[in-house]
């Protein structure tokens, strides 16, 4: 199944994990042999963990991306998928 995202949520936390929770909505993005890799401009998405039905995947980020930064996602090896969401300042 190919990889179909709907939604993005960008969350501010803190921790070890990041400064940054991304948590993507779609289908297509089922945990199997080839991971989900993602990133938002030029920054990869750490610790991604897909969704057991396929429905998203959620992943960190080390520091907030600028403004108008897209979201591309692929399978690792696989060919990147340019979405139209892009990151928008968080309140």
């Amino acid at each position: 199944m190919q990889i179909q995202v709907r939604d993005v949520l960008f969350e501010r936390v803190r921790g070890p994990e990041g400064a940054v929770r991304v948590t993507v909505v779609g289908q297509g993005m089922q945990a199997r042999g080839a991971h989900i890799e993602a990133r938002v401009g030029s920054q990869r998405l750490a610790y991604v963990a897909a969704s057991p039905t396929g429905a998203g995947f959620v992943g960190f980020l080390p520091r907030d991306p600028s403004p108008g930064d897209r979201l591309y996602v692929r399978y690792s090896g696989g060919t990147e998928l340019a979405t139209n969401l892009t990151f928008r300042r968080m309140g």
